[in-house]
């Protein structure tokens, strides 16, 4: 199970590092800068941020292992493991699998309003229309009202919402 501060913790390591990801520096370097830049998510102004390494802001919040994969020009440039599975465990790789937890929904959420940018997918359409792979459960609430992609992310569809499907 995913913990409040571990996804914090991710958030904000993601958050920090979107600055360097746009400088044109060497690979290593880069490694270098997610591994030792960390910044908290809210900085002072006219005061330095107080920078921290993954493995210190791991300690301080009590997380055991951590996977980061940077993704540059939409290619993952770099993947790499940090800390263990568990107390005497095997070291973390960038194959170790993690629970996705609530996290999982937010992306899922951004990649679908993605695709409404687009125009590959619509907001109101029924679901039904926009599905490829899956079928919605056909029931009496989705014959009177079908079930769109904005009610799915809002969680107000009505199937959805009195526990049908």
């Amino acid at each position: 199970m995913v913990t409040r501060p571990l996804l914090a913790f991710a958030s904000a390591a993601m958050l920090s590092c979107t600055a360097w990801c746009q400088t044109p520096q060497d690979l290593q370097s880069r490694i270098h800068e997610v591994e030792s830049g960390l910044v908290p998510p809210v900085v002072v102004t006219g005061q330095p941020p107080v920078r921290k390494t993954l493995l210190q802001e791991m300690e301080e919040r009590h997380v055991p292992a951590v996977s980061v994969a940077v993704i540059h020009g939409g290619r993952i440039e770099w993947a790499k493991g940090y800390g263990v599975v568990r107390e005497g465990g095997a070291p973390v790789t960038p194959e170790t699998l993690f629970q996705a937890a609530s996290i999982s929904k937010s992306l899922t959420a951004t990649a679908a309003l993605h695709l409404v940018e687009a125009g590959k997918l619509s907001l109101d359409a029924p679901i039904q229309t926009e599905l490829k792979s899956w079928t919605l459960p056909q029931s009496s609430f989705t014959a009177q009202q079908p079930v769109t992609l904005r009610e799915l992310l809002s969680h107000t569809a009505i199937g959805f919402a009195c526990g049908i499907f």
